[in-house]
């Protein structure tokens, strides 16, 4: 049988059905290899039908699966790329282009490097996610800032997997909300904004503004959480302090490529003035995306503490 034959074949049984949730082959699937009893390699690739969060989502279900079938309840992502501490960013979905004159070929992934067929012409681009999943039980270890709950992540997604992608899609905020456990509770719990009664930011430009609700997604997300635990509790460890229920307020002025133009701090209770220098720091190297609006302030952007142990 000649490669082209063979190429054509696989396209038209593999074609238009994005990745499963299932173990590596063809097509793509989750991988795993361990380093220990309470640490694992996982790894989830897609093929050029499955999207980013379809990628992601099946990948988490495993990271979590794994995790209970070690016989653990917690689990946190490590991607390497990071300091030492437990808990780091989301892991990146890798993207890799292939243009119309590549081709129906096998190809690489960047994680796994096990080969998945991408039938052509046409630009195919096709995600994988992993990272090492470290393992524990509860109550939550003093030296891990937070971990999901193994088994909340597997109802979670439960629905979402076994429809294979067509019901209950996951949301991440009820995810976080639902499945992730901390020492601390941080959030936004106000943004006042001028003239507005849902605390949307003044535009300085005559644009369009960003909306109280997509500055709250950044400040909510995942990693700026878990990079705000990590300094809160740390802060209080090192001074060998008490940590208490407190707040911050800030002004911020965003640009609309996303950068923080501005920064000041408005009010704290916090009584830790190199946190506070620390957490302005790092409210200024934020990113909050390019969108077609004006300069956007947000006034009174109040960020909550609050110890659950």
């Amino acid at each position: 049988m000649t490669r082209n034959v063979l190429l054509a074949l696989l396209a038209v049984a593999f074609g238009g059905c994005a990745t499963g949730y299932q173990k590596q082959g063809l097509t793509g699937g989750y991988s795993e290899r361990r380093i220990s009893d309470s640490a694992y390699y996982v790894s989830f690739s897609g093929n050029g039908f499955a999207s980013k969060d379809r990628v992601h989502w099946f990948w988490m279900y495993r990271c979590a699966e794994v995790t209970v079938q070690q016989k653990h309840s917690l689990f946190v992502l490590n991607t390497g790329n990071r300091s030492s501490r437990a808990v780091s960013e989301v892991p990146r979905l890798r993207p890799a282009a292939y243009h119309a004159s590549d081709g129906g070929q096998f190809v690489t992934t960047a994680a796994t490097y096990v080969p998945i067929y991408v039938p052509g012409p046409g630009a195919i681009q096709t995600f994988s996610a992993a990272a090492t999943v470290l393992m524990y039980d509860r109550p939550l270890p003093n030296e891990v800032v937070e971990a999901w709950d193994a088994q909340a992540v597997r109802d979670a997604l439960n629905t979402y997997i076994k429809s294979n992608g067509k019901d209950g899609v996951p949301n991440s905020d009820e995810l976080m909300h639902h499945a992730l456990v901390a020492h601390d509770d941080i959030g936004v719990r106000e943004i006042a904004g001028v003239g507005a009664p849902e605390g949307v930011a003044v535009s300085l430009d005559g644009k369009p503004l960003r909306t109280s609700a997509s500055i709250r997604e950044t400040l909510e997300g995942y990693s700026v959480r878990a990079a705000l635990r990590a300094g809160y509790r740390a802060a209080f460890a090192t001074n060998s302090m008490e940590r208490v229920k407190a707040s911050a307020t800030w002004d911020i002025t965003i640009s609309p490529n996303g950068p923080v133009i501005d920064c000041r701090l408005v009010d704290e209770t916090l009584s830790n003035a190199k946190l506070v220098e620390d957490i302005t720091s790092f409210l200024r190297r934020l990113n909050f995306g390019a969108k077609d609006v004006g300069t956007t302030r947000a006034q009174g952007v109040k960020i909550e503490f609050q110890p659950l142990d």
